[in-house]
């Protein structure tokens, strides 16, 4: 009985080879060949070296089928793990080239298979009527056996399981190895029928198609004596079909297998839909389960165009935009799609060879479609708007200073507020760049890369946390090795960005107060006063330019605060940032998105006013257990610009 297997195995092996993927493959004695482990290896006489990838750890069994002995070696990182004459066991670990030389005098066919019960021939399944199963990994092989408890006709059937479903290859062999049918593959199901001695013993093999997983049907059932023969004089009507076009046979179908001798030009399934799937003449094959057939001329034809249309009757773009209205030659599947586009007016709308239309100016334009077949046309009306702005943001945080002076939480805190800007709306928020620890020359140079290409309608917003002061009625920022960046040259640097500029500064006052001012003689006065320019005359251009929100005024500090004890870099972040970033939608502290708290009128908006009002109250709630003050300041008051989208 071993020796039975053994051949078995070989042939089987064989057949594997010559059937792969409906195709023999042969491997050279001179060339190395890269093999699947579901697939068969069929070599000619002498050596043979080939490569295998394991997908799953585990023992596998090497098997050859051939009328000789077969050889082989087996290396791993170019040191041997195995060797000997086949059948041969060996362990293999996953993910690994594994080196194969195999050697025969006479033709073999080879193949991989796993250990585990069901991989292999020698703990194959027992067959059943019926059984629904599925191949969980790529590159599974099942294995089945059965044997004829009487003299019979047997067909066995392979279909896809309704749900989640393949039809994988079906391969039938003798006890001795010998191949016996590959099976005739329709759309959906491959069909086998044989005429078995009773005793007689059969292997089938199913395997998916390359890495393919998913759930199919095996099923095999004695072929009754009174099922429907096909005689010499059986005629059926020819079939015609236009593109795209279907039909059904009328046939009792459990008593028939149907097959197409060209799929290029039709499909069939089990249940005897016929489907035109190409232009051309091709053949329905009719079996009948004694192995008779016929023949059914099939001719499909070019689908005529009856019509076109675009999916929309308008569309709208932004200047610069750039889309392709969807559209639909009438039928469908009509054997001419080519058509061509034309516009009313080619100075708002600009039109590419496939039909990609690109907003020129603000206007409105027509666009028609028309068939190369039968000149059919529809139109489309096209608005083009002014072109919607960018959003840009840059966030700067000093962390350190000479001296070993360190912010702790200023990391944090601008890493928080780059998320805030970045992730509001799942992306649809500015475009943000983040600096840390930057020179005066380096924030100069960070502004103008961030906010490169910014156009009049495009919104710009910088945020910088830290230490910074006002000394002889000049408010400044610290950067790294002591450097002062004043208001002016800060102001400077972001006036040459066109469009609506945002600032947000996050630092405390240095100690230092303007002569003769009490109470609000503010920081942030002073920087409104750089900004707006109402210390020169120029508050009708910088009404329009600049948004100001700044933490604290020049009598406050501004502070840092940690979520928990003792403070950390992740825990701790300014009160100004944590306050804000909740207005915005994220939490600071935790690195996840919450609800728009400073949107205050529900239309999934923040406007200035309202990010300046949630801060300002949430840094005093945050602060009014301690004697700490710090008041959020704004300009201009009650501005309603949205802030983010």
């Amino acid at each position: 009985m071993y020796a039975n297997v053994k051949k078995l195995i070989y042939a089987f092996l064989c057949l594997l080879l010559s059937v792969w993927t409906g195709a023999g493959v042969c491997v050279s004695e001179t060339n190395d060949f890269r093999m699947p482990l579901n697939e068969r290896l069929d070599a000619q006489a002498g050596t043979t070296s080939l490569i295998a990838e394991t997908s799953i750890s585990g023992n596998y069994i090497l098997y050859a089928y051939c009328e000789e002995e077969v050889y082989a070696s087996v290396s791993l990182a170019g040191e041997e793990i195995a060797s000997g004459t086949l059948p041969l066991s060996i362990s293999m670990p996953k993910d690994v080239e594994i080196r194969f030389t195999l050697s025969s005098c006479a033709p073999f066919t080879f193949e991989i298979m796993r250990a585990a019960h069901g991989r292999n021939l020698f703990s194959a399944i027992e067959m059943t009527s019926s059984m629904n199963r599925t191949l969980t990994r790529a590159y599974d092989v099942h294995y089945y056996a059965y044997t004829a408890k009487a003299d019979e006709s047997l067909l066995i059937r392979l279909t896809a399981a309704i749900k989640k479903g393949i039809a994988p290859d079906l391969l039938v062999f003798s006890e001795n190895g010998a191949p016996l049918f590959t099976g005739y593959r329709n759309l959906d199901s491959t069909s086998a029928f044989l005429s078995l001695k009773e005793g007689e013993s059969i292997f089938i093999r199913v395997s998916g198609k390359g890495d393919e997983t998913g759930s199919y049907v095996l099923s095999s059932s004695v072929i009754a004596s009174d099922s429907p023969v096909i005689s010499p004089d059986t005629e059926f009507a020819p079939i015609r079909l236009v593109s795209g076009e279907w039909t059904r046979l009328d046939l009792a179908l459990g008593g028939y297998i149907l097959t197409s001798e060209n799929e290029n030009v039709f499909t069939v399934t089990e249940k005897g839909v016929v489907a035109a799937t190409g232009e051309g003449e091709s053949a329905l094959v009719i079996r009948d389960l004694w192995g008779n057939s016929v023949s059914v001329p099939v001719t499909v034809l070019r689908a005529q165009v009856t019509g076109v249309e675009f999916l929309a009757p308008s569309i709208d773009l932004h200047v610069g935009e750039f889309i392709r209205p969807a559209y639909s030659v009438l039928p469908p599947y009509a054997g001419n799609q080519a058509v061509s586009f034309s516009v009313s007016d080619p100075s708002v709308i600009s039109i590419g060879e496939n039909g990609q239309l690109t907003g020129l100016v603000p206007g409105e334009a027509v666009v028609t479609i028309k068939t190369q077949e039968g000149a059919f046309t529809d139109e489309i009306h096209v608005t083009v708007k002014e072109p919607e702005p960018v959003y840009r943001a840059l966030a700067v945080g000093i962390a350190t200073y000479e001296n070993e002076r360190e912010r702790t939480g200023c990391i944090n805190t601008t890493q928080g507020m780059a998320d805030a800007l970045s992730r509001f709306k799942d992306g649809d928020g500015y475009l943000t760049s983040m600096r840390l620890d930057l020179t005066k020359d380096e924030l100069f140079q960070s502004i103008q890369e961030s906010f490169k290409g910014a156009s009049a309608d495009d919104v710009s917003l910088f945020y910088i946390n830290c230490h910074g002061g006002i000394t002889a009625g000049t408010a400044w920022l610290e950067m790294r090795h002591e450097q002062k960046v004043t208001a002016m040259e800060l102001e400077g640097a972001l006036r040459k960005i066109p469009g609506t500029v945002i600032v947000i500064i996050d630092c405390c006052q240095s100690g230092a107060f303007l002569p003769g001012e009490t109470g609000e003689s503010a920081f942030a006065s002073a920087m409104i006063s750089q900004f707006t320019g109402e210390s020169t005359g120029k508050s009708a251009f910088a009404l329009n330019k600049y948004k100001l929100l700044v933490s604290s005024s020049a009598s406050q500090n501004s502070y840092r605060i940690a979520s928990s004890s003792p403070a950390t870099e992740q825990n701790m972040s300014t009160v100004f940032a944590r306050s804000l970033a909740e207005g915005l939608g994220w939490n600071l502290i935790k690195d996840k998105k919450g609800t728009l708290k400073a949107d205050f009128d529900n239309n999934r908006q923040i406007s200035l006013h309202e990010a300046w009002l949630y801060t300002m109250k949430r840094t005093m709630s945050f602060l009014n257990k301690s004697t700490a003050r710090q008041t959020v300041q704004v300009w201009p008051h009650g501005d309603s610009f949205v802030i983010m989208r």
